[in-house]
């Protein structure tokens, strides 16, 4: 099998090389041509640009992550009949919207127009609420988008403030702009918590995804996060296909992409690993403002740990490129739960301070020793601990008072549910 790889770059699209092969034996290479053009850039720092393909293992390290994870995953294999492993196979089916700047065809050129939008009644929406798994493959299979991850979810575009209205199935190589959860059957309040969490991060005042919930007539309310891998441009140039402005892709990788030596199986932390050390020097080599990421990474990880986020894997940590592909840094903080609030769920962190991977045995001494090792100076470090024991918990309180505003009462029950922990926490962070 061989599909042809192309990124988007300031609206434009770009031949840039061939995936080709069969499930083990699948290869990348880069297009001689794009190899020789001067504004080339390597789509990941583990495929940096050379000739000739790339190892299969370094390739599906990258390829595998941007095609979904867990129960939706089996879904479209089964209803495709695309064999267990085969990621490539995997990917034509979903090819025309992955996460990210990159694009994926049969065919050997390709100029993106084959494009619409098409309105979605909300009829359509509420039905991801009361069937998610099955919602979220219908959907899927009909726009062609690729969301990695296991959660139920749809990538569709928004326009408007009404959560209950201004909702369109982009089709073809539309992109999206907007990514939109239902909450897991087994977690009450999921999306309450995460919507309460990721409010939070920006009162704390982290770079963190936008979201707002949406309102079911049966069922959890909805999350609808803001795409930060996608932006609207403006002006009166700007381009519109069914009345609707087109954005335009900005390149990104999830952590476990960006090593090269982590596939997605291996996204939590084994034991004996550092995972945090290992984005620190990603991020070292790599990043725009290299000390500025670093430091940010330590705010996003103590904020994890401060509301009880366990799940906080190598995915959920990820680069983002400029408009111009010129420059890379860390990307916004996404993907926040207070997991701890779920008795059945483990307590071992995704992404640990080294060590014990435990929450509960976390406390000052670990968080200055992982801190350290990631270079951050001394004094920065006394400012990211005493920064997340002052301002967290208000920050928690301030977020929630807004979704009551919004029309959601019970996120101040989870509130309740998740405060007990989070100052538990702080506090073995005081001296």
């Amino acid at each position: 099998m061989r599909l042809t790889v192309f990124i988007e770059r300031m609206g434009a699209y770009e031949r840039v090389g061939v995936l080709e092969g069969v499930r083990e034996s699948v290869a990348f290479s880069y297009d001689e041509d794009y190899l020789h053009h001067k504004g080339a850039q390597a789509i990941s720092p583990a495929l940096a640009l050379q000739a000739g393909p790339f190892d299969p293992f370094v390739t599906r390290c990258y390829f595998d992550g941007l095609v979904p994870e867990g129960s939706l995953r089996h879904d479209i294999e089964s209803a495709k009949r695309i064999a267990r492993g085969d990621y490539l196979a995997l990917l034509d089916v979903v090819r025309d919207e992955p996460i990210g700047a990159l694009l994926f065809s049969e065919a050997e050129s390709f100029d993106g127009l084959n494009r619409s939008y098409t309105p979605l009644e909300f009829s359509h929406i509420e039905r991801l609420a009361s069937l998610p798994a099955q919602t979220a493959l219908d959907l899927t299979l009909e726009s062609r988008i690729s969301l990695a991850g296991a959660q139920s979810k749809v990538g569709l575009y928004h326009v408007g403030d009404a959560p209950d209205a201004g909702w369109f199935l982009p089709r073809g190589t539309a992109p999206s702009t907007h990514i939109l959860k239902a909450c897991g059957s087994a977690y009450r309040d999921e999306t309450v918590c995460e919507a309460l969490c990721m409010r939070a991060a920006a009162y704390f005042d982290l770079p963190a995804e936008r979201c707002f919930l949406v309102p079911v007539d049966e069922g959890e309310p909805l999350l609808a996060v803001e795409r930060y891998d996608r932006l609207l441009p403006e002006g009166e140039d700007v381009e519109r296909v069914d009345g609707l402005v087109v954005p335009r892709r900005l390149h990104q990788m999830d952590m476990c992409q960006a090593s090269g030596s982590v596939p997605s199986t291996l996204k939590y932390e084994p034991t004996g690993s550092n995972y945090l050390n290992l984005m620190a020097d990603i991020l070292h080599r790599f990043s725009a403002d290299q000390m500025g990421d670093r430091i940010l990474l330590g705010y996003y990880q103590l904020f994890d740990y401060a509301v009880g986020n366990c799940d906080n894997h190598l995915k959920n940590w990820s680069l983002l490129w400029s408009e111009d592909w010129s420059s890379m840094g860390l990307a916004p903080l996404y993907d926040v739960v207070c997991t701890t609030m779920y008795p059945k769920l483990v307590r071992e962190m995704g992404v640990s301070f080294g060590g014990d991977r435990l929450i509960d045995n976390v406390d000052r001494a670990a968080v200055e020793v992982r801190l350290d090792s990631m270079g951050i100076p001394a004094f920065v470090r006394e400012t990211i601990i005493e920064d997340a024991v002052r301002d967290v918990p208000g920050t928690l309180e301030r977020a929630a008072e807004d979704l009551v505003v919004e029309g959601f009462p019970q996120a101040r029950d989870v509130l309740a549910r998740m405060m007990q922990g989070v100052r538990s926490r702080l506090a073995r962070l005081g001296r």
